[in-house]
């Protein structure tokens, strides 16, 4: 489904221009965003969701081919939706919301054809009628014969299943639908109000949960191990002699929903002083809460689930590695502590100070994995689940990136009562003259920007057993505390809401968006007043449970039902389900990934002409991924029916450049004076402009002296995920944008510039710190893929203005000495200053560069000739060397081709054939292992993965 696209940049110097990086990343946004939407993947085409409900459309009547050759007549609700509401209309007559059964209908064809040849030749034959249509869109079924094809609305689908059924080859094709169904589950009194699990008031706002439960499927079969971020967990205080005690009954201490399903005998003992246990309660109540009984029921109510300590981080590795044989996944609703920019305080604005203080920003810190937390995480992957791995979901996190304006300026603002400020108000003179003259009227207007927090922050998230999950609100927008990042697998409904600017006096003010989440609640915290009034005065429910800690389990309890579906599923393949089956909401075609991410658009005056920034990107292999949204909003039922008759996928295979040594300097963001003038108080005015540093980008030096960017890659992979390590030594991670480019033109931005102090105790930025991107799913992993780094902090002070010197008041002109101001401009994402900070120059020492995925038929890449690789003599990118390199070298050779010039000449001599058959040619194994002669067969019987160096 995959193609090879031409490379759309091309860079060769080491340097860029300041400007360049925000440039070239939003341009890489722009020239993918019009591709078509992944293979077999639903899609939206607007701004918002897909449902028809942003035009204000009308219900049309449609005759539709969704089961035999000819097509039924249906009302349809929204034509222009990817999955709409449809009423069946012969044969009824009245009301058809009273007496028609609903079908739902979705914007993707079915089709059967003898072999993919075909089906990507009908595709091609009706690609006229619609422009962003081609052949490699076609997603073949686990059906021998069935292939799907994404029409991004029922209205196309419908279209599109007319004119295949006429082509060749055809032998049907129809929209895809769901045929109307009698629920068969218990009886749950508060099921009602979990819509997660079905939404009576708009079936486009959950998770197919319902019609899973209906085809019998509840998680029978699997553990679940339930992680909280304290000692504590679902269970009251109680006697651990207890558990020798015969008969004991232990529903006391456990939630009467929770306890049909608690597997004692596979728990930790938790700490009895947490009597706490209401977040852990509510967390277990969506896994695995029982069905038929008054608080609701769980996502996955036929498993088990298991309550595990953490604590330091010997307990917190102990309790990932606890019964490895028989928990199947853990879901973490925790994560670390993570500060906010700018931070909760009176009157929600940065502390006005005196001319020689400066501004601090709370750190929001990378959190490194511990090594024996770190051990425990590859060994419950090695080990866990007899081999198959075991799977760590993660909530993303509650404290979103870029929720504000990320437009800043600071100063030492003589002219008012304040000594210093922090201002937002715009780029030009004329805004600072404004705010200047407003004096005391605007001193608690100075409002920033929110900074926080991404996924790849906590390194947990970027371990290959992790999966993160972002929220979504009922409204289908990202709920606004969600962390967003590259490493966000999908989305999974919570509680919705935005955060709302100005910055208040007790926070930030929140507007909920839909309803919460209906789950358990410890029975001493009470009744939950949010509740319907059918559920008002039920302890030990809730009905408003948020943030990704909702999130999180909700996509836990869908992994368990696929787990009981296919329980030889590994994290890749559900990584795999998840990519093809989850729903992109939110989506724009039109759109550009990184504007938005960096506040480019129409936020920032000097670059005003970026329309539609969004966090999707659609990358060089048609794949569309979202910091917000990860691969979308989880379907569980097409996740589940996918899962059912999975194949499973070959041995994991790693691309692996190894640790490679730099010494690449960094240069240090700069403040430059840029012009003065006087405003109409009459005093001085001195500007200066935060200049981020040069950009530079990682060079590899090989064995023959070749220079190549961070890899180049032969072998032509369909990528999975990669992940990235990186060594910087000096003080100051946050000063940093770091940004992975594929060689295919598509982004990572793995970190963004904010306050992070890490490296000044230890003189080390990152430390062998990793990173993991979704963003290149998809793609073929040939050609040169590069690492390029920016500074946007200057490790000098923020310029100083002078203070009047009679003790005369600033807003008088009429002093003898007014002093002078100066107003700094931050840029984009620029922040003051950080010589306070003790930041210091920075210096990429090493990185590390692993590229999952899985061998195409694809040929190597022609941009990356064997001797810029680590193996050079294995000419087929095989592997290997072997004599099919000897053959395949002779054949260039006799032919004059120039790809024969391995010594790199210039010139295709007998040289050449001495240096291929003396230096190049050494058969066996590319893995560089350790194994004696560094060539090992390729993998193991104990499952690890094949490993081939880049």
């Amino acid at each position: 489904m995959q193609i090879q696209r031409e490379h759309a940049h091309h860079w060769s110097s080491a340097r860029i221009g300041s400007v360049g990086l925000l440039a070239m990343v939003a341009s890489a946004g722009l020239a993918h965003a019009a591709l078509p939407a992944p293979a077999g993947v639903s899609n939206s085409v607007t701004g918002t969701q897909n449902d028809g409900t942003a035009n204000g459309e009308r219900p049309k009547a449609m005759v539709i081919r969704t089961n035999g050759p000819v097509g039924q007549p249906f009302l349809v609700a929204r034509p222009s939706a990817y999955k709409t509401e449809a009423r069946l209309t012969a044969g009824f007559k009245g009301p058809l919301s009273v007496i028609a059964p609903s079908y739902t209908l979705y914007g993707e064809v079915v089709f059967h054809a003898e072999s993919r040849k075909v089906a990507e030749a009908a595709i091609e034959s009706v690609r006229g009628e619609f422009a962003w249509l081609n052949g490699n869109m076609v997603a073949e079924s686990s059906i021998p014969g069935v292939y799907t094809i994404g029409a991004r609305s029922v209205e196309n689908a419908a279209r599109m299943a007319d004119l295949l059924a006429g082509v060749a080859g055809i032998e049907t094709a129809y929209v895809n639908f769901e045929a109307p169904k009698a629920s068969r589950g218990g009886s749950d009194p508060a099921l009602g109000a979990q819509w997660h699990i079905f939404n009576s008031l708009d079936t486009n706002a959950d998770h197919n949960i319902q019609a899973v439960h209906d085809a019998g499927t509840s998680g029978a079969g699997v553990v679940v191990g339930v992680l909280e971020a304290r000692s504590g967990n679902f269970t009251s205080p109680y006697d651990p002699d207890d558990l020798a005690t015969p008969g004991y009954d232990f529903s006391d201490v456990v939630h009467p929903d929770l306890f049909p399903n608690f597997a004692l005998n596979l728990s930790q003992i938790t700490d009895p002083f947490q009597v706490d246990v209401t977040h852990a309660t509510s967390v277990a109540g969506l896994i695995g809460a029982a069905a038929n009984s008054t608080f609701g029921r769980g996502v996955a109510f036929g498993a088990r689930i298991a309550a595990l300590r953490n604590g330091s981080s010997l307990e917190q590795a102990e309790a990932w590695n606890h019964e490895l044989g028989q928990i199947d996944l853990t879901n973490n609703s925790w994560g670390p502590a993570t500060d906010f920019y700018p931070p909760f305080g009176p009157a929600g604005v940065f502390p006005v100070a005196g001319d020689d203080v400066e501004v601090a920003f709370p750190g929001v810190g990378i959190s490194p994995l511990n090594g024996t937390v770190e051990l425990a995480l590859d060994r419950g992957h090695t080990l866990g689940r007899g081999r198959k791995g075991r799977i760590h979901v993660m909530a993303a996190g509650n404290a979103s990136h870029f929720q504000g304006f990320p437009r800043f300026s600071i100063g030492n603002a003589v002219s008012l009562p304040q000594w210093g400020f922090l201002d937002i108000t715009g780029g030009n003179a004329g805004d600072i003259t404004d705010f200047d003259d407003s004096g005391a009227d605007t001193s608690g207007e100075r409002y920033s920007g929110m900074i926080g927090d991404r996924t790849e922050y906590w390194e947990a998230n970027s371990h290959p057993s992790t999966i993160a999950i972002a929220a979504v609100g009922e409204d289908n927008q990202r709920a606004g505390y969600s962390t967003t990042g590259t490493a966000v697998l999908a989305a999974a409904y919570s509680l919705g809401g935005s955060l709302l600017q100005p910055y208040g006096i007790t926070g930030y003010p929140f507007a909920d968006a839909g309803r919460g989440i209906t789950t358990t609640n410890q029975i001493a915290a009470g009744a939950d007043g949010d509740c319907p009034a059918a559920l008002a005065g039920v302890p030990g429910l809730t009905c408003t449970f948020s943030g990704t800690s909702a999130a999180a389990p909700i996509a836990t309890g869908i992994f368990a039902l696929m787990l009981e579906a296919n329980p030889n599923l590994t994290i890749r393949d559900i990584e795999h389900i998840i990519q093809r089956t989850s729903v992109p909401v939110n989506f724009s075609p039109v759109g550009s990934y990184w504007t938005n991410l960096i506040g480019f658009g129409n936020i920032d005056p000097d670059d005003p002409n970026v329309a539609n920034p969004q966090f999707w990107q659609v990358n060089s292999g048609d794949v569309l991924h979202s910091d917000e949204y990860g691969f979308g909003v989880i379907d569980a039922q097409a996740a589940v029916n996918m899962a059912r008759t999975w194949p499973g996928l070959p041995r994991t295979r790693i691309l692996d450049s190894g640790v490679i040594e730099q010494s690449v300097a960094i240069p240090d963001a700069e403040f430059v004076e840029i012009g003065e003038y006087v405003g109409s108080d009459g005093l001085p005015k001195v500007l200066h402009q935060l200049v981020p540093g040069d950009i530079v980008f990682a060079q590899r030096e090989l064995p023959n002296g070749s220079i190549t960017g961070l890899a180049c890659v032969r072998e032509n992979y369909e990528v999975e995920k990669v992940l990235l390590t990186v060594t910087v030594t000096g003080a100051g991670a946050g000063d940093l944008l770091i940004v992975l480019e594929s060689p295919n033109g598509s982004v990572s931005p793995l970190a963004i510039p904010r306050a992070d102090s890490s490296g000044v105790d230890t003189g080390i930025a990152y430390n062998s710190y990793t990173f993991k991107s979704y963003k290149h799913w998809g793609e073929l992993s040939g050609g040169t893929w590069n690492l390029y780094l920016q500074d946007f902090r200057p490790d000098d002070e923020t310029p100083e203005g002078e203070l009047p010197d009679d003790g005369g008041t600033p807003m008088d002109p009429s002093d003898d000495d007014p002093g002078e101001e100066h107003v700094t401009y931050l840029g984009v994402l620029g922040m003051p200053g950080a010589a306070f900070a003790e930041h210091s120059e920075k210096t990429l020492v090493s990185f590390r560069l692993e590229i999952y995925g899985t061998p195409t038929n694809v040929p190597p890449s022609l941009a990356c000739p064997p001797t810029l690789t680590n193996c050079p003599g294995d000419l087929n990118a095989d592997g290997r060397v072997n004599f099919a390199d000897l053959q395949l070298f002779l054949s260039w050779y006799t032919n004059g081709d120039p790809l024969a010039d391995v010594n790199g000449d210039g010139q295709v001599t007998f040289d050449d054939i001495y240096f291929f058959t003396n230096v190049l040619f050494v058969p066996g194994f590319c893995n560089d292992t350790g194994y004696p002669g560094n060539r090992p067969g390729p993998g193991d019987s104990a499952g690890r993965p094949v490993i081939r160096p880049i």
